[in-house]
Formats: structure tokens, C-alpha cells, sequence
């Protein structure tokens, strides 16, 4: 599963180097997480905020998949992560033999179904939370079709054009900057590829500029940022991924764009 993935340092490919790190031709040395995820962050992007340091909390961790995203997504009015993945999986249609990404991946439950669901598919689980990827590991079987990595979804440590499918479910409101991680999606997705995933709506767009004043103070203090279907096809749009279709469900937004070309 080191195929995908690239030395941030200089872009060269990786390759094993005993059991506890992978390095690249030039040197630069990677530790394994667990023993099977490269740690491939050299500095974060990523803003340290509260919803970051949630999942990072590892009573949290633990229960994450099991009862808090399924509760969590629920009470947005979204299905349950194991129907979202079904309907993403539908409007896939990948070639036998696809390499997908699944970024926030968190402890793999998702990165499992995605292996299980699409035909022959290389699936690589992208994270920046080590107790995340730590779950995840311990958790999936050791298999040359499902592989793990920590990274910051800001700047992925993959080479352009190189994925067919990117997935990201319940993860775009904790990025800190959302368009910068699509620009990258779009980056490392093949011609022809795909963009798919869950995010969750703006829930007090409704209420005008009231509700955008009160859901801008929220993302101050949580570091959560909500964005509603136009405002994703936007983002979209700019990083060059075209024919955005999504479908609604309650405060949850399916949703699936694509690169042009082939």
C-alpha cells in the first residue's frame, strides 16, 4: 500500500525499512504507527481546535464509530455511516483494480466498508489523529488491499493524478480551511475520477443573518466550520472538479463531483 503514497520531504516513492519506519531513496526516515501506518506529518496545517482535539480524546476514539458518529449523524437528521457509504458506494462505478483514498478515516470502520463494497479496490485510510489510526489498525486485518498513513488532508503526501476515488465523510466542517483540502482532492485525483462523501449543512441557514452570525461564532469556538450545498459546489468548482450532484437528508449533504477528462 506504499504505492500511493510520497516522501513529503521530497516527493520520492517510499519503501520498507525494517519493521518500524519506512523511508524514501534520499533518506528521510518515517516511524509506523502501530506498526502499519506511516506517520507522513512533518508539520501541521491544520489548526488545533477544539473538534480537533476531540478526536484525538481517546474515550472518544473508542466509542467513535460504535456510538458517537452514528448518534452524532442521527441527530443531524443523516442516516446511519453504514447507509451513507451504500449510496456513495452506488454512484462510484469504479475500474476492478481502483486506488481510493479515504481521508479522515478516522478508526477505518468506513475505509473496511469501502474495501468490502467496491470490486478488487486498493483503499489507503488517511488521518491526522494517531489514537484514530492506532484504533484502525488494530482493527483491520493485515491486508495488501486496505493500508493506513497519518497526513494533514492540507497538504497530501501523494502524487498528482494518481487516485481514482477520493472519499471524505463527516470530516469537511473540521478542516480549517475546506477549500485548500478539495484543491488538494482534486490534485491527486486521476481524469475521470471521483469526489465523494457526507458533510454536514449549515443547520441555522434559515434564519438569515442571524443564524450565520451565531453559526460563525460557533466555528470560533469549536473550530467547526458548516457550509451549505452551493458554497461546497463552489469550492468544487475552483479546484476543478465539475458536475457536483449532492442529495439531502435531513442536516446531512451526500454529495459527488468529478474531475474531467478520462
Amino acid at each position: 500500500m506504499l504505492d500511493v503514497l510520497r516522501c513529503p520531504d521530497c516527493g520520492a516513492a517510499l519503501e520498507p525499512a525494517g519493521p518500524d519506519a519506512v523511508t524514501c531513496r534520499a533518506g528521510h526516515r518515517f516511524d509506523l504507527i502501530a506498526g502499519r501506518a506511516p506517520d507522513l506529518v512533518r508539520a501541521v496545517v491544520q489548526r488545533d481546535t477544539p473538534g480537533q482535539r476531540a478526536m484525538r480524546f481517546r474515550p472518544l476514539v473508542s466509542i467513535y464509530e460504535s456510538i458517537w458518529r452514528p448518534l452524532f449523524t442521527r441527530l443531524a437528521g443523516g442516516t446511519d455511516p453504514a447507509a451513507e457509504t451504500d449510496q456513495l458506494i452506488e454512484w462510484l462505478e469504479p475500474t476492478v483494480g481502483a486506488t481510493v483514498l479515504d481521508l479522515a478515516c478516522g478508526p477505518g470502520n468506513t475505509t473496511r466498508r469501502l474495501a468490502a463494497g467496491l470490486d478488487g479496490a486498493s483503499v489507503v485510510g488517511l488521518d491526522l489523529s494517531v489514537p484514530m489510526l492506532e484504533q484502525a489498525v488494530q482493527a483491520t486485518p493485515d491486508s495488501s488491499s486496505i493500508g493506513f498513513a497519518r497526513v494533514d488532508a492540507h497538504t497530501l503526501p501523494i502524487g498528482d493524478a494518481t487516485v481514482d476515488v477520493v472519499h471524505c465523510a463527516a470530516a469537511l466542517y473540521l478542516f480549517g480551511d475546506p477549500a485548500a483540502v478539495i484543491d488538494e482532492v482534486a490534485r491527486v485525483v486521476r481524469p475521470g475520477g471521483r469526489f465523494i462523501g457526507m458533510t454536514l449543512v449549515a443547520p441555522l441557514q434559515p434564519l438569515g443573518s442571524i443564524g450565520r452570525t451565531a453559526e460563525q461564532a460557533f466555528a470560533r469556538l469549536s473550530g467547526l466550520r458548516y457550509f451549505g450545498a452551493r458554497e461546497l459546489e463552489e469550492m468544487c468548482s475552483a479546484a476543478g472538479l465539475e458536475g457536483f450532484s449532492a442529495r439531502s437528508k435531513g442536516g446531512a449533504l451526500l454529495f459527488v463531483a468529478e474531475k474531467p477528462g478520462s
